[in-house]
């Protein structure tokens, strides 16, 4: 199990957008936000046992396949979030869509 997030630059500033995004619907901190985010792609590369290595140098990945990616990573975040969010959930669920059209327009073909 890797305890170490792997990541590179462009991955930094997406989970970066995502916190500002989700941020932006909900009342916790863009920091908190991140901290959730970063345990989510944790437990995403964990799941897949991928590293940047793999995710980087190509993987196979098609835009549609980043697109899932990205879209169970913030599913992750979604659940691990509801917890700490009780009374903003379809606020949470907003933001988390959100960051997704976010990635599908700005990521998702690089």
């Amino acid at each position: 199990m890797t305890k170490k997030i792997m990541t590179d630059e462009i991955q930094r500033k997406i989970i970066d957008d995502f916190a500002i995004i989700i941020s932006e619907e909900i009342t916790l901190k863009k920091m908190v936000i991140k901290g959730f985010l970063w345990r989510a792609l944790r437990e995403w590369q964990n799941r897949h046992e991928v590293t940047i290595l793999d995710t980087e140098k190509g993987g196979g990945s098609t835009p549609e396949e980043r697109i899932q990616q990205a879209s169970e990573i913030l599913q992750i975040c979604l659940k691990d979030m509801k917890g700490l969010v009780e009374n903003e959930i379809q606020a949470l669920e907003i933001g988390i869509n959100n960051a997704l059209k976010h990635y599908i327009t700005n990521y998702s073909d690089r």
